[in-house]
């Protein structure tokens, strides 16, 4: 638990410091707007695009409607 713990602070002390998290270990991918991926963690492990896209546009259009016109 430790190690993971050491790990996980120098990613955050590299993006603090560099604006990016990688270092020793895995890459991070920097973030992409077109395609979003996540991890999807159920039965098998798989990156996938647009976490719930179709109901965050949902709720983006209600909120929109909602606000008054300016």
């Amino acid at each position: 638990m430790v190690r993971l713990a050491d790990q996980v602070s120098s990613y955050w002390i590299n993006f603090a410091t560099a604006g990016d998290p990688n270092g020793k270990g895995p890459t991070w991918a920097p973030y992409d707007a077109a395609t979003e991926p996540y991890l999807d963690l159920g039965d098998a492990v798989q990156v996938r695009n647009h976490l719930l896209k179709a109901q965050l546009d949902f709720l983006e259009q209600a909120q929109q409607r909602r606000q008054p016109s300016q």
